[in-house]
């Protein structure tokens, strides 16, 4: 079944990083890949060394940690508003435009199993995934600084 691409919006951009154009199950390739800069063969290859040296699958939390720590990418845990609750992508976007100090891309874990891009304040990926909670988050080496 073919999904009907969503519109894009102020916080979301559709981009399919995948080269055959699949929309399901490689999140985290697809994330990391346009986030980092690089393609979808080099991150899946990179992911597949990391999860064999550590006996893990190439798309568990773990493995695209070790990954991205490998790279210099620092690991944030989930923002919290002041009143203690949690931002949605569309909030954490709109947030992310107003800090000049936050680098033009962000790599989110987003409604609890879901990896995304965030690229200069919107969510690059298959589907809009905005109304979700962020949850940890990741910023290249030169940008680690905690929303």
């Amino acid at each position: 079944m073919i999904r009907k691409i969503p519109k894009d919006t102020t916080c979301f951009h559709f981009y399919n990083a995948n080269p055959n154009g699949n929309r399901a199950a490689d999140c985290a390739i697809r994330a990391l890949c346009t986030a980092m800069r690089q393609s979808w063969e080099f991150t899946l290859k990179g992911l597949v060394e990391v999860a064999l040296e550590h006996k893990l699958s190439p798309i568990e939390t773990k493995c695209i940690e070790i990954y991205l720590k490998e790279r210099g990418w620092v690991k944030h845990k989930q923002p919290r508003k002041a009143n203690g609750k949690k931002y949605t992508g569309k909030e954490f976007c709109k947030e992310h435009l107003s800090y000049a100090w936050l680098n033009d891309r962000v790599i989110a874990n987003i409604g609890g199993h879901h990896i995304t891009a965030i690229i200069e304040g919107r969510i690059n990926d298959t589907w809009d995934c905005s109304e979700y909670c962020i949850g940890n988050y990741w910023t290249p080496p030169e940008d680690n600084v905690p929303f």
